[in-house]
């Protein structure tokens, strides 16, 4: 009895010094092989990480700055080349994490947390930080890596000023393909009346994630890129898409011919009657080797028919697909895109505004506005689909 009692005692002060290795050690299914025990050396578990009585497993913990890891994550938080050539990026801050691990867990590679995340603190809602750990502790078997890291860590693999504790390495999508949707995709060519987006030279990576968020708002098919718009697996252009960067799919083009090759053969676009340019008024698109495009060519966005066919009629059940182009902020429409108008190779379709009020508008202002329109029709003509 004396000697069961001290052993006790020593079980108990080795238990209090050392309760995540004692846990994890007396809940793996196989402590009793030596290459169990040997594993174990490998893991560690955060005994304060716990949310309704779970625990988060972490597999590693990086606490310098310097380490490969980070080295990996600063090139693709700074370089477009590194997050092409790997096909992956970051993302940072509790909701856009949570989103990602919410909708396409299966694209989240590597979570790096603080200690105050995991323990269920944060910078944020701690709410949305139980939620966020909640979403861990599901999607523990599809996240290859998580880790445990310090905060001089998080502040260098974070692209913003003052960094919420938890940054991801997720896996960019593949790019849309009309016969074969992404797994991730919430929208589809099938779509009634799709409608696709074409960014022509957006620099701006905020107006590129708003567009974003407004196309997935209003389920765009796609979201198309040509004549070197912003990277939209950029850091911030997909903190500004709020997680809509992966929930809608998207394709760059490295020429506008191929870009109406896709549209009019693996799209079905009629481009010649069903492609609009967005323009600001009549004499934006004159300028060398072009023609003035008169008032009557450009229709008010209202006044196109996004949902129903060019006569008018609710298109129920048929298929009559669009296209919206935006131009590049402050310089508008690329040449290529202003010949094809003066041609009358494709069409153009302009926001009307109280006259001497503004000049322009703002790309992601006005595309959001025609955005809306293309839903509002879709509603009113029944080609409307719940189910996306």
């Amino acid at each position: 009895t004396a000697i069961k009692n001290q052993c006790t005692k020593i079980q108990h002060s080795f238990h209090h010094h050392h309760q995540g290795w004692v846990n994890l050690f007396l809940n793996h299914p196989f402590t009793t092989t030596a290459a169990t025990l040997s594993s174990i050396t490998t893991q560690r578990h955060l005994s304060t990480s716990s949310i309704n009585n779970h625990l988060i497993n972490y597999n590693d913990e990086i606490t310098s700055a310097k380490s490969n890891t980070v080295k990996y994550i600063k090139k693709l938080k700074d370089k477009k080349k590194s997050r092409a050539e790997s096909k992956q990026t970051i993302i940072e801050g509790i909701r856009l994490v949570t989103d990602v691990l919410l909708y396409q867990p299966t694209l989240v590679s590597h979570v790096l947390c603080t200690n105050e995340i995991l323990s269920g603190g944060g910078g944020g809602n701690n709410e949305e930080v139980k939620y966020l750990i909640q979403l861990l502790q599901e999607q523990q078997e599809n996240v290859d890596r998580i880790s445990l890291i310090s905060d001089d860590v998080i502040k260098a693999c974070a692209d913003t000023v003052t960094p919420q504790g938890v940054v991801a390495v997720v896996d960019i999508p593949p790019i849309y393909s009309p016969s074969s949707l992404t797994a991730t995709a919430t929208t589809g060519s099938t779509a009634p009346n799709p409608l696709y987006l074409v960014l022509d030279g957006l620099s701006d990576p905020g107006n590129v994630g708003t567009l974003l968020r407004s196309s997935l708002a209003v389920s765009v098919t796609a979201v198309l890129l040509v004549h070197n718009s912003c990277d939209v697996w950029n850091p911030k252009a997909i903190r500004s898409a709020m997680g809509a960067t992966f929930r809608i799919p998207i394709r760059r083009f490295d020429t506008f011919d191929n870009l109406i090759d896709f549209l009019n053969v693996d799209c079905g676009v009629n481009t010649k009657e069903r492609f609009y340019a967005a323009t600001m008024d009549v004499a934006e698109e004159e300028g060398p080797e072009t023609e003035k495009v008169s008032a009557s060519s450009s229709p008010a966005y209202y006044e196109v028919g996004w949902a129903y066919n060019n006569d008018n009629n609710a298109n129920l059940g048929g298929s009559n697909p669009a296209v919206l182009c935006l131009g590049k902020e402050g310089e508008g429409l690329h040449p290529e895109i202003r010949e094809a108008l003066s041609k009358g190779n494709i069409k153009s379709v302009h926001v009307p505004m109280e006259p001497g009020s503004m000049e322009s508008l703002n790309a992601a202002v006005c595309g959001s506005v025609v955005l809306f329109e293309y839903l509002r029709q879709k509603r009113v003509y029944g080609t409307y689909n719940d189910d996306l």
